[in-house]
């Protein structure tokens, strides 16, 4: 029982900042814009198809992939932006209408995609790291290199971005604008070049999310879309526009899901992600590291 214990609480904590990673995006494109980005998962998607196509058919090294495939995200990202969400904002409309703007341009991208490439579940382990699954033995637990990977690479990439948001001049006006938007408007700070930045970066994180989500489920249109369901909870766990809580909030959930094998059938693990959004919620209804958010376009 001690062994599979650990199994489960290391492929929970791997689990974890998979979700984790997702749920940054989300958070830091919420918090800054106030705005329900929906469509989050199907750009996702869209990256995983895109490293897919990078590694698979044109035969690019990994990381140049990851390089492509993440400005292919952040692009869709500002799009979306630019093209949906700044023109609802500059015009009177009840605030569920761009939830359901974000949601139906999720649907119609994962339509897309679905044309393309067909609904079948495509296999992107061999193009992208072939057979390598060698890992290390740790307490009686095994953790695969990808796991390994995968949470190497979430921390870094996380690091990076909580430095560029406290010490690069853009990252502290991102802040400010999340933080205080009255403030930012005072201090000239262009909210409108912020919320572009911000949908760029945010998406730009799809791009390794997508592949070691789609590494172990396979690659098909609802993936990006199931992620970010389980991001979404998590980034409210943690505290809506808080990224650190975002981050903490996926790894409690990716455990909680995992450790839940013990005790009930792996069909009920979505569940168990919105019993800890439940509890969570009694408790402190702002999540673990979140404020009081005034105007969100919810």
């Amino acid at each position: 029982m001690s062994d599979l214990f650990i199994q489960l609480l290391v492929n929970g904590i791997a689990l974890g900042t998979q979700i984790g990673l997702v749920s940054v995006g989300f958070a830091l494109i919420f918090g800054v814009t106030k705005t329900m980005h929906l469509s989050h998962g199907a750009i996702i998607t869209l990256s995983g198809y895109f490293l897919y196509v990078c590694t698979g058919v044109l035969g690019l090294p990994l990381i140049l992939a990851f390089l492509i495939s993440g400005l292919v995200g952040g692009a869709a990202g500002l799009a979306n932006e630019l093209i949906i969400y700044e023109p609802i904002r500059k015009r009177p409309f009840k605030p569920f209408i761009i939830v359901v703007a974000s949601l139906g341009t999720g649907i119609i991208l994962e339509n897309t995609l679905g044309l393309i490439f067909g609904r079948s579940v495509i296999n992107i382990r061999e193009s992208t790291i072939g057979s390598a699954s060698n890992g290390i033995d740790l307490f009686g637990a095994s953790i695969a290199a990808t796991d390994i990977l995968t949470i190497l690479i979430t921390i870094v990439m996380l690091v990076l971005l909580e430095s560029s948001l406290r010490f690069t001049k853009l990252g502290r006006a991102i802040r400010c604008v999340m933080d205080n938007p009255s403030l930012a408007k005072v201090l000239g700070i262009n909210s409108r070049k912020i919320y572009l930045l911000t949908f760029f970066i945010g998406s730009f994180v799809s791009a390794p999310a997508a592949f070691f989500i789609s590494l172990n489920s396979g690659l098909y249109t609802t993936v990006g879309f199931e992620a970010m369901l389980i991001a979404f909870i998590a980034a409210f766990v943690g505290g809506i526009g808080s990224l650190n809580g975002a981050f903490l909030g996926g790894l409690i959930i990716g455990i909680v899901q995992n450790l839940g094998l013990l005790v009930i059938d792996s069909q009920w693990k979505l569940t168990l992600a919105f019993f800890v959004l439940f509890i969570i919620v009694l408790i402190k209804p702002t999540g673990l590291f979140g404020n009081k958010i005034g105007n969100v376009e919810v």
